[in-house]
């Protein structure tokens, strides 16, 4: 499992996932259409995207200066920087975003603590047809310093986060596609901003095709729910994905692979629990199809045999995929971002795996003529406005900007956590076996629906949302936005520091595990304040049981010695602010 201070603020609690219908109703569809509109600006009187540097190619969000509100970085491949916006809040950015040097032909960027510093880091890709790397750009707070460039496989076009060897540390590793070497490369964190040498695996070869795999595209997920994190790694070349399984030592063991279709070219991959089966299931967005196609996976880690399902997005080119719950209906649905049709399609999921038809929203709807296409590229999703619904972020390669579309969808129901670009909860076992797991992506959460007014209105309203304070009273569960901030302690003679793992559980339930799992390290003597993510589905149960029936839902911690034998679990019943 990856460090959860990633989870905190890179894509801290990645979004519940679903669809969207337009012109269709479904029977697992929350009230009203799916819409989107442009964040007003900066100013707020000015409806367009923001500028970045040129031809952005990749976007993520998350907590990029430690506060509570979304922000988003994008990766611009013409100008070698990278461009920061934090946000306001409110819908829009406190400033127009700021470039910070970065490496020249990026392909992606994502979001670690590489030198565990409690700081946002941004790691960039980027590559040529000999050359490959991944770049660190270190944070303090949403300023960054210190590019440092580490090799990868020639082509390097997109780079991914996760705790690898969970059983062995809680480092950030790194993990890239290289497109010229037909392969993964993986780097193992130590911790300190560096990384140790480069493996490298190969995407198996299909037989029954000529020429290379060509990958494009990864993600990653517990597919095999047996707490170590695997990758599924699409190939334009073969028209297929491949998911590698991971070994728990920081390797990618066995595989499979599963075509997407004739002449899919799929481009874009994302992986979440799309039919309620608890195992993440994996959405690849084929370009030259228009579609995107759903392939379930089973209890064991296997996606099913054959092409999957399709799925049309309504728009031309579909090039990257992110998954959230955009209606609130607690049905995961599905957004591509569509480079030749200049737009965001967005599809409502039934909760079954199906999709209902398209939505689909102008990345920039009143663009002057003389501005040219957009060509959207890449998209990531985060709520900008604490309204609790999914927001959308695109990279705009055409016009050399970053359009913010703020979902409009219905009745808010309470805040989300931030994402990041296409990682869902990659942990959905609903067990809670003891020890690590992780795998990243960030699962967002939604807030807890509030009561009925007293004039009897029916529409829920949303509980009101209060940041916790530095820190958190003893024993006292903080609930905002979708994450339960508590304080952790590390005794004196833990030296130098504890290892700590924790999870909220529903004892009612045997044992059945709320939220995603923390795992962080704290200087022994130390108090600190940690937040703990809480998955979508759950959210109103952790709200209303720790209210009602405190000793129902309870917070687990596990402290270890770092290189000692002491070790301490504390349970916590929950009392939620």
């Amino acid at each position: 499992m990856s460090r959860p201070f990633r989870k905190k603020i890179a894509a801290g609690v990645a979004l519940a996932t679903g669809c969207l219908a337009m012109g269709l109703s479904s029977p697992a569809s929350a009230a009203g259409p799916i819409d989107f509109r442009l964040s007003p600006g900066t100013p707020p009187t000015v409806a367009s995207p923001f500028a970045v540097g040129g031809s952005p190619v990749g976007v993520v969000t998350g907590l990029l200066n430690n506060g509570s509100t979304f922000d988003f970085a994008v990766a611009n491949s013409g100008t070698a920087n990278v461009s920061i916006g934090l946000g306001d809040g409110a819908g829009s950015l406190l400033s127009n975003p700021i470039a910070w040097g970065g490496p020249s032909q990026s392909s992606g960027v994502a979001i670690g603590d590489f030198n565990e510093d409690d700081q946002s880091d941004l790691v960039i890709s980027s590559g040529t047809q000999v050359t490959g790397s991944v770049s660190l750009l270190f944070g303090n707070g949403g300023t960054f310093a210190g590019l440092t460039s580490f090799e990868m496989g020639r082509n390097t076009s997109g780079v991914k986060v996760a705790d690898l060897n969970p059983g062995e540390d809680s480092h950030d590793d790194l993990i890239s596609v290289d497109t010229n070497d037909s392969a993964v490369s993986v780097r193992l964190g130590n911790g300190d901003g560096t990384f140790e040498d480069r493996r490298s695996f190969a995407i198996p070869i299909r037989d029954d095709a000529g020429g290379l795999p060509a990958p494009s595209a990864l993600a990653t997920a517990d597919f095999d729910r047996d707490g170590i994190p695997d990758v599924a790694v699409t190939s334009e070349g073969y028209h297929w994905f491949t998911i590698f399984y991971g070994d728990g030592v920081g390797g990618l063991g066995s595989s499979v692979s599963r075509v997407t279709g004739q002449a899919t070219f799929p481009r874009g991959v994302a992986t979440g629990d799309l039919d309620g089966t608890g195992s993440p299931d994996v959405i690849v967005a084929n370009a030259a199809l228009n579609t995107v196609s759903v392939h379930l996976v089973d209890a064991n880690g296997t996606p099913q045999d054959g092409n999957g399902s399709s799925f049309p997005v309504g728009a031309e080119g579909p090039s990257a995929v992110v998954i959230a719950d955009f209606d609130k209906d607690g049905k995961r649905d599905i957004a591509t971002v569509n480079e030749s049709g200049d737009s965001v399609s967005v599809l409502r999921g039934t909760g079954a795996g199906s999709f209902a038809a398209p939505s689909v929203f102008p990345v920039w709807p009143d663009r002057p003529a003389a501005a040219g296409s957009p060509r959207p590229i890449d998209l990531a999703a985060g709520d900008f406005n604490g309204d609790g619904l999914p927001d959308l972020v695109t990279a705009n390669r055409g016009t050399d900007n970053a359009s913010l579309l703020l979902n409009t969808s219905g009745e808010p129901v309470g805040p989300t956590g931030p994402t990041g670009s296409t990682d869902p909860d990659p942990d959905p076992d609903p067990d809670p076996p003891p020890g690590p797991t992780g795998a990243t992506g960030f699962t967002g959460t939604t807030g807890p629906t509030g009561p009925i007014g007293p004039t009897g209105a029916t529409g829920p309203t949303s509980r009101q949302a209060v940041p916790p304070p530095a820190i958190v009273p003893k024993r006292l569960a903080w609930l905002y936005r979708g994450r339960l901030f508590v304080q952790i302690n590390c005794p004196k003679q833990f030296r130098p520091r504890c290892s700590v793992r924790a999870a909220v559980f529903d004892r009612r339930r045997k044992g059945q595990r709320l939220s995603s799992r923390l795992v962080t390290r704290i200087r022994a003597g130390k108090s600190v304040r940690r937040a703990v993510a809480v998955r979508p589905a759950f959210a109103g149960r952790v709200s209303a049981l720790s209210r009602v029936a405190r000793k129902t839902v309870f917070l687990k911690l596990r402290l270890r010695q770092d290189g000692g034998d002491r070790q301490r679990s504390q349970v916590r019943h929950l009392r939620v602010r």
